[in-house]
């Protein structure tokens, strides 16, 4: 069941990369006018229109610049989307700093970030955040978690109840110990989450962990639908 959205992630990492090399310009211009486009397409959108060096163009004539040079009207949240894209790839605080992931997170979710305020982001979400930050990472640059945004994604975790890091979030599970008190339930919520099947079908009777494989469950829907859209606007 996992193992199925990690293919499809598989497969857009490979669309993204062919979509830089040879995406078209129409398509890169529908992609950056497109209401709520995923911040991958959107990458690969400006790589197409100014080269893979467009993040070093200035902040400030980034958004007027490219309004002006294709006559456009760029959507808000796609202004932020592309400012959180362009702090990703100049310089790694979107690993280290708490409030940089959260507003990185929250653009990338569709949610307009007010310049003071943090929102409060979702497991969900988060789940969303790490994975598309994957795709789009550089792998020789071998990319790595902070103990600040580490313990901030385990205190989420923990804050919706959770003894188990959902797909995607693994590699934070050391860290959702840390801060929880043992069950000893994760065994068998991991158990009985993988004998689910491709419907949602066969959940386990026990409440608590019923509950558990409901909440990860969530977490892997959400993540299936945000990669559905990611792969539509890609292909095109």
């Amino acid at each position: 069941m996992a193992n199925d959205l990690f293919r499809t992630a598989k497969r857009i990492r490979f669309l993204y990369l062919r979509c830089l090399k040879k995406n078209s310009l129409a398509h890169a211009k529908e992609l950056l006018l497109r209401p709520e486009c995923p911040a991958l397409a959107l990458d690969a959108a400006l790589s197409t229109l100014y080269g893979s060096n467009w993040p070093e163009m200035e902040r400030e004539s980034l958004i007027i610049g490219i309004e002006s040079d294709h006559e456009m009207d760029i959507p808000e949240d796609n202004e932020d989307k592309i400012f959180a894209i362009k702090a990703f790839h100049e310089h790694p605080h979107f690993y280290v700093s708490v409030p940089v992931f959260a507003k990185t997170v929250s653009a990338w979710a569709h949610e307009i970030s007010s310049s003071d305020n943090l929102n409060e982001l979702d497991v969900k979400e988060i789940c969303w955040g790490v994975l598309e930050a994957a795709l789009m990472e550089d792998p020789s640059i071998g990319a790595d978690y902070g103990d600040e945004v580490r313990t901030y994604i385990a205190h989420a975790l923990f804050n919706e109840g959770m003894v188990v890091a959902p797909m995607f979030l693994g590699i934070f599970q050391e860290d959702l110990d840390e801060v929880n008190v043992p069950t000893g339930l994760g065994p068998a919520v991991m158990e009985a989450f993988n004998s689910i099947g491709p419907d949602g079908e066969s959940l386990p009777n026990d409440p608590t962990i019923r509950n558990q494989v409901l909440k990860m469950l969530e977490c892997k829907a959400y993540c299936q639908i945000r990669l559905e859209e990611l792969e539509k606007a890609l292909i095109g």
